[in-house]
């Protein structure tokens, strides 16, 4: 995993063997780096001190912490590979509104693992009956959701015009234009862009049949409605963990999908599938 070594200090470097196990490393000032391998947490004998912590954003900003202000405004930087780094410490406000993030204390770093195949189960469900069908996949963070948003995307390959909006860089991993992570050969791309300006613009510029974004909130529901009205098929992600939430908030936004697949990562990841009236249609182990 040559992105994240690149960003982690030298010292660290010991820690982080068998790097393509670790989902996420956790730095927190003058505390043990936390790695999580697989979902299994462990702290390490390695302290945080302030000077590892602008190791890693100066590493990853280029060298340039300028440049990704307003992203650590919204509390995360992505860099190359598709490794976001959530940060914690305290808001620095200008003209009432937040403007960066300072006295930074804690990194959270997510490593993408691309994973082909991923999808390879739950496709038959997507394209079934000869049709591509909207699809809202959920679960708790962390287990999996963005890896198996960017292997369906992978496998659009006979001709479909698919828009990716990747608000947050993680599906795709794009530097400088070009994507370090496979997201199909018929992929256009939205990058750091929100869904409400990227839906208006991608519907209407770059007359997408498909439409996938990772991380729907409540709000976007009502472009993903407008998407529905124009044909376009939509393919999505949201943090939950019920079925019943997710039914809830589809009949107070009357936003409907043809589908509904729940990601659990417990003993083994499995996909429970649920049709368009919210009842159990298969279970697939992934």
């Amino acid at each position: 995993m040559r992105d994240l070594m690149r960003i982690l200090p030298p010292e660290f470097f010991s820690y982080a063997k068998d790097a393509e196990n670790i989902c996420e490393i956790r730095l927190r000032l003058n505390k043990p780096a936390v790695i999580n391998r697989n979902g299994i947490k462990f702290a390490t004998p390695f302290f945080v001190t302030k000077n590892n912590i602008d190791y890693v954003l100066m590493k990853a900003s280029n060298a340039s912490i300028y440049s990704v202000t307003e992203s650590m405004a919204k509390g995360f930087i992505t860099t190359q590979g598709g490794i976001r780094i959530g940060i914690g410490g305290r808001g620095v406000y200008k003209d009432g509104k937040i403007s960066s993030i300072g006295d930074i204390s804690s990194l959270n770093i997510r490593v993408p693992h691309e994973i082909k195949g991923a999808a390879d189960n739950i496709l038959p469900y997507i394209t079934a009956k000869k049709r591509i069908n909207n699809t809202l996949i959920f679960s708790l963070p962390g287990a999996g959701k963005t890896t198996l948003l960017r292997d369906i995307c992978r496998n659009f390959n006979n001709g479909e015009d698919v828009l990716i909006i990747d608000e947050r860089n993680e599906l795709s991993g794009t530097v400088n234009g070009n994507c370090t992570l496979d997201v199909g050969n018929f992929s256009d791309l939205y990058v750091f862009l929100d869904k409400k300006t990227a839906f208006e613009n991608g519907l209407r510029t770059m007359k997408p049949e498909i439409v996938v974004t990772d991380e729907l909130n409540y709000d976007d529901f009502y472009f993903v409605k407008r998407a529905f009205s124009s044909g376009v098929v939509i393919i999505a992600s949201f943090h939950a963990d019920d079925i019943e939430e997710i039914k809830n908030i589809c009949q107070a936004y009357k936003t409907f999908f043809d589908l509904y697949i729940r990601i659990t990562a417990e003993d083994r990841r499995y996909a429970t599938v649920y049709n368009e009236r919210f009842k159990i249609a298969d279970r697939v182990i992934l």
